[in-house]
């Protein structure tokens, strides 16, 4: 390594160093002068030569490269971040309006009905002919119903079908001996179903067994006289 301008420093290997110093000895015991010891000859440190011009405009120019290619990552990172939140907000206004018109199709199959029984009753106002009207309301009862069907609607049959705690809602029991007990007697307000799934339970009158009342322990004289006529003991 160079200590001062101009000037080298090397290490002498112990084994030159030793091989002198046993010459020396050797000349000293046979009586001869010692010759002068020349320095080493230490070469001189090769010194690395500057880079050439062509290897660092390489360099410069593949560091602009990388800074071009990070600039574009970067503008295209950016770019999907704001196309995802785009996309994320327009979704939520989608589902937005899906909530508040989701009944738009409902609405309009509805629509129909609704006419119709105005035109019922507007007939039956100006005509009296209260038979005209009956017969129009029970078909628009029946336009009703099929579109409620279209929608997956549909009414439970409760009346003579056994009670089903599932279905049906108890408002009250009857006496009867014409149907089993636990009979749907009569329906105060149809159920109805939605697919496979129950709306509304229909409100129902059951069926229930009489009760018979207990006859009246007879006196102690009479029950005397009842045996003795039947020639008990």
């Amino acid at each position: 390594m160079a200590t001062e301008k101009g000037k080298f420093s090397a290490d002498i290997g112990e084994d030159v160093i030793a091989a002198a110093l046993d010459s020396v000895e050797q000349r000293t015991r046979s009586g001869e002068q010692p010759a002068a010891v020349e320095d080493p000859v230490v070469p001189a440190p090769e010194v690395p030569a500057e880079a050439p011009p062509a290897r660092l405009a390489a360099a410069e120019a593949r560091v602009a490269e990388l800074e071009a290619q990070l600039k574009a990552e970067r503008e295209s990172a950016l770019r999907a971040a704001a196309d995802l939140d785009n996309a994320r907000k327009r979704a939520q206004r989608d589902l937005q309006e899906g909530v508040r018109f989701a009944n738009e199709k409902l609405l309009k199959d509805f629509l129909p009905v609704v006419d119709n029984l105005e035109r019922a009753l507007g007939h039956g106002n100006a005509t009296r002919d209260w038979a005209s009207l009956e017969k129009g309301l029970q078909m628009t009862r029946k336009q009703f119903e099929d579109t409620l069907a279209r929608h997956g609607a549909r009414p439970l049959t409760a009346l003579g079908q056994a009670f089903d705690p599932n279905l049906h809602e108890a408002m009250g029991t009857v006496e009867t001996t014409e149907a089993a007990p636990n009979t749907v007697m009569s329906e105060v307000l149809r159920g109805w179903m939605l697919n496979d799934r129950l709306v509304r339970p229909a409100l129902v009158s059951v069926a229930r067994a009489p009760v018979v009342p207990a006859e009246p322990a007879a006196p102690e004289g009479e029950a005397e006289t009842a045996a003795a006529s039947k020639g008990l003991p």
